[in-house]
Parts: structure tokens; C-alpha cells; sequence
């Protein structure tokens, strides 16, 4: 889609900043459940016997909302033929990454989990701030793209937090998980879609996308 208008920057930017503010309002709800929610989402799909995964699920939990905050810049730059740079963002931040393992590997598989979320957390700003250069897209816009779903996952934190700290101990680990993905995943939608008066435009956008009409293209 982003590479049939790229002769068109303004309907471009906008199609681009849409996509992603949609990716960003469903990977945020996602990256707090994984975290918060740690221990039993790892007892329903994996079982019991893997509860020593938990911990490392949560350190990882960040890099979900990292990689969609940057995967899609490359989508911007493929559609652009600017395949070159994203190799070499990719070649100049590979180190960073490694650098992060290396540094884990004496504190065993937590160490290493931790070393790694932290260098991807680390190369965010500027792994965007290049990816972006010169493509007439500017932080502010992405910011401003992302201030909602980002807004409503900060206030999302908190109340999943106030779950987990809450006792259950009659309840079963899918049951639980459930009860406590809803009240989570319910407070962030009201957030965005009523508090923050976002409704209108996803509402709008999930029409375009499953019903186009006047030859739209669906995403």
C-alpha cells in the first residue's frame, strides 16, 4: 500500500502514521498483558512445569512493544527502495545487541534476557530517528501518532498491577488470566477509545480496512 502512493508523500505520511498508531493500539494492551500477567498466561499455554519461564517472559515483555514502535520504519523504507539503509541500521546495531548478550551471560538466562531487552530498549530513539531521516515523517509526528495508545497503556499498568497483587487463590490459572485480561484489556480500551475520544478514528479505520470501498486498498 505505502509503496503505491510513495509518489504521493501526504497521502503516504498519512496512511503510514495510521498504520502506525493501529499497530502500536494493538501491541500495547499485548506487551502489558505479557508482562503483568506472566505467570499464568505461561501455566495456560505452556503448563506448570514451565513456571521458571515466567521471569524471563516478563524482562522480554518490553521488546514486543519495542520492535513495533521500529518494524514499521522498514516498512516506510522498503516501500521507499531505501532497502540500503535498513541493512545498515540493522549492521550498526547488531553489535549492540550482541554486547547486550555478553553482558547477560555470567547471570545465566535471566542475565541474558535482561542484557538483551535493555540494548533493544537503548537503540529505540536512535534506531528511529535514522530509520526516518530525510523521509518527511519527524518524531513529533510519530509521537503524536502513538501519544494515545501509549497514554491509555500507562494507565493500564497500574490496574494490572492492582490484579496481580490481588489473592485467588480458588481460581484456576485460565480463569484468572482471563478476568484479569479483560479488566485490563477493557480499561485500555475505554481509555483510548472514550476518555481520549479516539473511538471515531480506529471505529473508522476497521471500516476501511475490512469493508474498502471507492477502490481503497485494504491493509
Amino acid at each position: 500500500m505505502l509503496a503505491r502512493v510513495q509518489d504521493d508523500r501526504g497521502r503516504a505520511k498519512s496512511y503510514f502514521l495510521t498504520s502506525y498508531s493501529l499497530v502500536l493500539a494493538i501491541t500495547i494492551p499485548i506487551t502489558i498483558c505479557a508482562g503483568e500477567f506472566a505467570p499464568d498466561l505461561v501455566s495456560v499455554l505452556l503448563g506448570p512445569q514451565w513456571q521458571q519461564v515466567a521471569p524471563l517472559l516478563r524482562l522480554l515483555a518490553p521488546t514486543i512493544l519495542v520492535f513495533a514502535l521500529t518494524d514499521p520504519i522498514t516498512w516506510l523504507l522498503y516501500s521507499r527502495g531505501m532497502i540500503d539503509r535498513s541493512f545498515r541500521i540493522s549492521m550498526v546495531f547488531a553489535p549492540v545487541v550482541i554486547a547486550g548478550y555478553v553482558i547477560g551471560l555470567p547471570f545465566g538466562p535471566k542475565g541474558v534476557a535482561l542484557g538483551y531487552s535493555s540494548a533493544i530498549v537503548l537503540s529505540i530513539v536512535p534506531r528511529i530517528a535514522w530509520g526516518i531521516h530525510g523521509t518527511g515523517i519527524s518524531l513529533r509526528d510519530l509521537g503524536r501518532a502513538a501519544s494515545g495508545p501509549l497514554i491509555s497503556g500507562a494507565i493500564a499498568v497500574p490496574v494490572g498491577l492492582v490484579l496481580q497483587s490481588l489473592p485467588a487463590p480458588s481460581l484456576s490459572p485460565l480463569i484468572r488470566l482471563s478476568l484479569d485480561s479483560a479488566i485490563l484489556l477493557g480499561t485500555y480500551a475505554v481509555t483510548l477509545l472514550y476518555v481520549l475520544r479516539q473511538k471515531a478514528f480506529y471505529f473508522g479505520l476497521l471500516r476501511t480496512i475490512f469493508k474498502p470501498q471507492n477502490g481503497a486498498v485494504a491493509a
